[in-house]
């Protein structure tokens, strides 16, 4: 792709593309962890990332949350409501 590509995506969304992908990443990350029973591992390879610790490092940059505090405050949530 070419630098033009990369900064008209910059310009049309206001975000770079690799952060783009990031939030359609976690943003699907997040359906998993409270729809299924599926580990944290095998989340983060499901939504595209390599390893697991490089998915929760980026899901906590975005969320300011752990996956696991995150799945468990939905389910606490549920069980409260």
């Amino acid at each position: 792709m070419t630098k033009a590509f990369w900064a008209a995506f910059r310009r049309y969304t206001g975000i770079p593309l690799m952060r783009y992908i990031s939030i359609v990443r976690i943003s699907n990350a997040k359906k998993l962890l409270l729809g299924t029973t599926a580990g944290i591992k095998e989340i983060a390879w499901q939504v595209g990332f390599e390893d697991e610790k490089t998915f929760m490092k980026r899901f906590k940059q975005l969320e300011d949350i752990t996956p696991s505090t995150y799945r468990n405050a939905f389910n606490r949530a549920k069980i409260v409501n």
